[in-house]
């Protein structure tokens, strides 16, 4: 099997330094590929360019032995080769480079699991069993020398780059700044970096992270429900990170994302950096000129509620939609009890259940924050204003909490409306009109529920409509143009 010899480089020099010693290598069995250092953050995407091959790196800066391949001939794929002894090799590395000295091979497939702290490799090792992990050095190991060291010197965004492995290196840190997240903790640990952020921001962080791997699987998920044979063009409307537009031209879909934020845009872009043919539109749903009927999918994933008007929305979209061509919406439902408990948006206790003015007052009061909400609607208004417009729902498919977690769910939702009460402090108007709601809420949901033991049943069969409106938290609707 051919080996695979990778190499990073920051100008045309280290290019050149990188061809010399792979042309001294005596081993025959060899391909070089050299990438620009700017792609050094993206590990999934080299491991799946590469295929099955096993992988060893070289480095610009650095002496190796004519011979140095031949160690990996005959090397299986499901082998991995790595050591870190600082004397095995002639040479030394430029004085801000990372000390360690590397040799290895490792097979594509575990390419990125092995790259970060010296513990970390015996994690994959229990992961991957067929994976042997051999260390020469008697000495801490910061770094696996398979991967490039500058990957580790970026105060510790190797853990980030590994949870966010389907994503550009530079993307995270574009967004890190964005978001004026220090990198200061990064440089410790996943653990004490996360323990400085805000729950929300964490929250944030993770959405961000996920946003290839959500893309993926909503368009998995779509592919369940529409034929995606039939669908040549897509627009992702709220694109924010990009990652539905990137499924979207995986799957040989012509992707377009249209985003309001020109920030968010700007970090789709450099997340979709390598896919050229990824279009990207800065402007609003209801005002931008898009032509009339040239879409065959529209998606929509927690996006309408954020809308100036939900029924503009679905209005513009049957505009856009082809005939016979589908709209996905995913909506975040308000009722459900846990979001009641606290909003994803804000992380306020029972704001998603007032109309827009009263939120946004409520938000301004609690953290002097604009609210980018608009009106929350139900199921029902959704189903029957697209059908307003010639839009009908095809296939609805909601997944609901465990009925095992009522009870948890519902005694949560009450003490935090305990804690609020006393830790809250806002103008009393504001705290009487949500405090009013909550409470309405509460009484409606237990009317249609009885307690019972440790646990909570229906008082006849589950009712479905009791599902939806308060087990459910979001709401995947599927529709097609008439």
């Amino acid at each position: 099997m051919t080996l695979a010899v990778l190499g990073f480089y920051s100008d045309a020099t280290q290019e050149a330094a990188l061809r010399r010693t792979f042309e001294q290598f005596t081993s025959s069995d060899k391909q070089l590929i050299v990438h620009s250092a700017e792609r050094e953050g993206e590990l999934h995407t080299l491991s799946l360019e590469l295929g099955d091959r096993p992988i060893a790196c070289i480095h610009p800066e650095y002496r190796y032995p004519t011979d140095y391949l031949e160690r990996f001939s005959g090397v299986d794929a499901s082998d991995s080769i790595w050591t870190a002894d600082r004397t095995a090799l002639p040479g030394t590395l430029a004085p801000t480079s990372n000390p360690d000295v590397y040799q290895s091979v490792v097979p594509s497939h575990v390419f990125r699991l092995l790259y970060s702290k010296h513990d970390r490799h015996f994690s994959a090792d229990k992961r991957l069993g067929q994976v042997a992990v051999k260390i020469t050095d008697t000495g801490p190991v910061e770094t696996n020398g398979a991967l490039p060291n500058r990957l580790h010197s970026l105060n510790g965004l190797y853990w980030l780059v590994d949870y966010a492995h389907r994503m550009d290196r530079r993307c995270i840190e574009a967004y890190l700044d964005f978001k004026k997240i220090g990198r200061d903790a990064l440089g410790k640990d996943d653990k004490t970096f996360l323990a400085s952020l805000t729950s929300l921001q964490h929250r944030h962080l993770l959405f961000f992270l996920n946003t290839n791997i959500s893309g993926k699987r909503a368009i998995d998920y779509i592919a369940k429900h529409v034929d995606l044979s039939t669908v040549k063009t897509g627009l992702d409307v709220g694109a924010g990170y990009g990652g539905l537009v990137k499924a979207m031209i995986d799957r040989g879909c012509e992707g377009t994302g249209l985003e309001i934020m020109k920030s968010l845009t700007d970090l789709a872009k450099l997340n979709l950096s390598h896919h050229l043919q990824a279009k990207h539109i800065v402007g609003d749903f209801l005002k931008e000129a898009l032509p009339a009927q040239s879409y065959d999918l529209i998606t929509m994933t927690d996006v309408i509620e954020h809308v100036a008007s939900a029924e503009d929305a679905m209005a513009r979209t049957a505009q856009l939609l082809r005939p016979g061509g589908y709209a996905y919406i995913k909506v975040p439902n308000y009722q459900f009890i846990d979001h009641v408990r606290e909003d994803a948006h804000t992380g306020l206790f029972g704001i998603t259940l007032l109309r827009h003015d009263p939120a946004a007052a409520y938000l301004k009061a609690v953290k002097n924050a604009t609210y980018s909400v608009g009106d929350y609607h139900d199921y029902d208004y959704y189903v029957r204003t697209f059908a307003k417009y010639g839009v009908a729902l095809v296939r609805s498919d909601n997944v609901q909490s465990p009925l095992a977690d009522l009870s948890k769910l519902r005694d949560t939702c009450g003490s935090a409306l305990t804690r609020w009460e006393t830790e809250c402090k806002i103008d009393p108007e504001i705290k009487t009109g949500v405090r009013r709601r909550v409470t309405d809420y509460l009484r409606d949901f237990d009317q249609q529920a009885a307690p019972k033991k440790k646990y909570w049943v229906f008082k006849a069969e589950p009712d479905p409509l009791f599902l939806r409106d308060y087990l459910t938290a979001h709401w995947n609707l599927f529709f097609q143009k008439r």
